[in-house]
């Protein structure tokens, strides 16, 4: 389930828990994991404006894994998913040039 303020930007975070599918006013902000494993699906890459940002940190305790998945066959890199564990953050960018999300920072 995502939670948070309705208003775009990095003022207010999304915090996620179970498996979540990020909207498209969603963009520019802070992802963070709270509780859990859990799973963020990503919105079409058609949906969002070339060079939006996300960044995604797991905050969770313990070994809790965050999955974030790109929608369909859409690739995060050169995979459709991305794990993060404790204390780790990917920084990802919307790339209507390569079509795919473009990782900034964080594990590849």
């Amino acid at each position: 389930m995502a939670t948070g303020h309705p208003q775009v930007g990095r003022t207010f975070p999304l915090y996620i828990s179970g498996t979540s599918t990020l909207g498209v006013n969603e963009f520019d902000r802070v992802i963070a994991l709270i509780t859990g494993a859990a799973t963020l699906t990503l919105p079409p890459l058609a949906s969002c404006v070339n060079g939006y940002e996300v960044r995604i940190r797991n905050n969770s305790s313990g070994s809790n894994t965050l999955t974030v998945a790109g929608n369909g066959s859409e690739v995060i890199g050169s995979s459709n998913t991305a794990s993060l564990t404790q204390n780790q953050s990917l920084t990802i960018l919307c790339d209507h040039v390569r079509s795919k999300w473009q990782i900034e920072f964080g594990p590849a």
